[in-house]
């Protein structure tokens, strides 16, 4: 009777008895997941009063086989894992006495659409997992009833719509996934979040920005809309409403311009991704964000770049696989706190000291066409722990070309990588 904690994850049961649970009233905790169970006896649950956390994940549960008596009596239920099994619908009346819930995975189901009303009862509801289901369609008034949800996962279905209105009580959701689905804009629902935190439509057919309904969401620090197929430019009122956003993920898109200027007004900005994209250049683009501290733009048709294209705050910056020359240093900057830098897999014929910040730590510029190094060229890069010249055209190469002020006895010597170049040996 005193029993609090049962686990009985990971084997072979097929069915739960009737009454199992009757010696134990004072269970708190039930782990029955990645079994084989199909079937839930009416009542099986009914005298656990206690029970706070229920995993029935990785199962063989149907519908037919969760009725209104299934979790009935569940008062004090917080968590319940429904995840991975083979729910095609969901009946209102299963979830009725489950107003304390405040964690409900239903992923990895066969979900095809949300019954009006089906969450009403769970008044408490902050965490909803539907990802990874067969939903199309997200009604009206679809979350009816949970008005203190955080967070929404409805990614990895096969949506195509939502309504305006189907996110219209949700006023503290924070994160909202909908990645890996068929929208072809965003959702004009999204715009009554006003609380919004993340924001994750990655994966989808987007194709344009114009006009987003994320404007004015002065909470949103996350916008994740990687491998969609935006394509043209990006212009100055794009994100000029979102005075708070800090990661920004563009990553393989159509983009072939962005206009300068278009991220002044986002000053919180910290990551940005913008590589797999068509862009020529980035001149105008993150000079003017003091916050910039990750920026990746690679793989895109960059031909020039200039070390005053980036703000002296940035700490990693990938430029590989464009078709940058030359990394110019017009301004003699010094201000830099670069870290890692990556412009492999370019057209670079020419590095000297100027060409890499004295702040950098790891440089990477294997697969150019790299024929010379300039003498001294690492002497003034205290803080350096590894150089990558692999595989580019160097013949020959001028011993101080390596050369480095004393390293402390401390700390590890920096590691140069000149292999597959074509040195003809004296």
């Amino acid at each position: 009777k005193s029993l609090y904690k049962l686990d009985l994850s990971g084997n072979k049961l097929v069915a739960l008895p009737e009454d199992a649970f009757l010696p134990t009233p004072n269970l708190v905790s039930f782990n029955a997941g990645n079994n084989s169970l199909s079937v839930l006896a009416s009542g099986l649950f009914g005298g656990l009063q206690h029970l706070v956390e229920l995993d029935l994940s990785h199962n063989e549960l149907h519908a037919e086989w969760l009725t209104e008596s299934s979790f009935r009596g569940l008062i004090r239920l917080i968590v319940l894992n429904l995840s991975h099994n083979k729910i095609n619908k969901l009946n209102v009346q299963v979830l009725r006495d489950m107003y304390n819930v405040q964690v409900l995975y239903i992923s990895n189901n066969r979900l095809s659409q949300i019954p009006l009303n089906a969450f009403s009862s769970c008044v408490n509801l902050s965490k909803l997992d539907l990802s990874y289901n067969k939903l199309s369609l997200i009604g009206e008034k679809a979350f009816q009833g949970v008005n203190v949800l955080s967070y929404l996962a409805l990614g990895n279905n096969e949506i195509t719509s939502i309504h305006p209105g189907a996110f219209t009580n949700l006023t503290v959701l924070h994160d909202l996934n909908i990645n890996g689905n068929k929208l072809t804009s965003i959702p004009k629902a999204v715009g009554s979040l006003r609380n919004l935190h993340t924001l994750d439509l990655g994966d989808n057919l987007i194709n344009n920005l114009v006009n987003m309904p994320v404007q004015k969401l002065q909470h949103l620090y996350g916008l994740r809309l990687v491998n969609n197929r935006i394509t043209g430019n990006i212009s100055k009122e794009t994100f000029l409403d979102l005075p708070s956003l800090k990661v920004l993920n563009l990553a393989k898109n159509g983009i072939n311009y962005i206009e300068e200027g278009a991220f002044d007004t986002n000053l919180k900005l910290q990551a940005v991704r913008l590589d797999g994209n068509f862009l020529n250049s980035v001149k105008g683009l993150f000079e003017n964000l003091p916050n910039l501290d990750w920026l990746n733009v690679s793989a895109n048709n960059i031909d020039m770049f200039d070390y005053h294209f980036i703000p002296p705050s940035l700490l990693w910056l990938g430029l590989h696989n464009n078709r940058i020359t030359e990394l110019g240093n017009s301004f003699g900057r010094h201000d830099l706190k670069l870290e890692i830098l990556d412009v492999s897999f370019n057209n670079l014929k020419h590095v000297s000291s100027v060409n890499i910040p004295d702040s950098v730590q790891m440089v990477f510029m294997n697969d150019n066409k790299i024929s010379t190094v300039e003498p001294f060229t690492f002497l003034k890069k205290l803080n350096l722990t590894r150089v990558d010249l692999f595989a580019n055209e160097l013949s020959s190469l001028d011993m101080t070309a390596l050369r480095l002020t004393r390293v402390p006895d401390e700390k590890a010597l920096p590691q140069f990588y000149l292999g597959e170049n074509s040195f003809v040996c004296d």
